[in-house]
């Protein structure tokens, strides 16, 4: 992990943070509907959840960075929870479910669209991917030797 990245994943999470921070402003506005909608109160439960771990990841990577820490010794730290990269999906996840919740709620129609779009767009993504894994994995095997 260069430490350039170590910068960058900072601000991603703070960014991922003020995105579900601004989704309570914007409900503020709204927030007789969210007892009267199932799909935007489901929204709310999951942009509460990831606000929370994206701000706790945020505190990790700023705390790396104050302390002036290299990427290898985020690695180690990373490495003592190896859950860690899972919960980073996971946070992914539960942010894409927030918005598709919260665009539900306006409309079912578009939701159906974006699902649609999401499948095949998934499905081109697929072959990269994979690819990538296995580009990622011949790079950790050449590390150990």
């Amino acid at each position: 992990m260069p430490d350039k990245l170590v910068e960058h994943l900072k601000w991603a999470h703070t960014g991922l943070t003020a995105f579900c921070a601004s989704y309570f402003f914007v409900l503020l506005s709204g927030y007789k509907q969210l007892n009267s909608s199932f799909m935007l109160m489901l929204s709310t439960t999951l942009f509460a959840i990831a606000l929370v771990m994206f701000s706790a990841f945020t505190i990790f990577h700023v705390t790396a960075i104050e302390k002036k820490l290299t990427s290898e010794d985020v690695e180690k730290a990373l490495d003592l929870n190896p859950q860690a990269q899972k919960l980073t999906n996971i946070a992914m996840y539960i942010l894409v479910a927030a918005v598709l919740c919260l665009v539900g709620h306006f409309s079912l129609w578009i939701l159906a669209i974006m699902l649609v779009v999401s499948f095949l767009m998934w499905k081109q993504l697929k072959p990269y991917l994979a690819e990538l894994n296995r580009l990622s994995k011949e790079h950790e095997k050449n590390q150990k030797h």
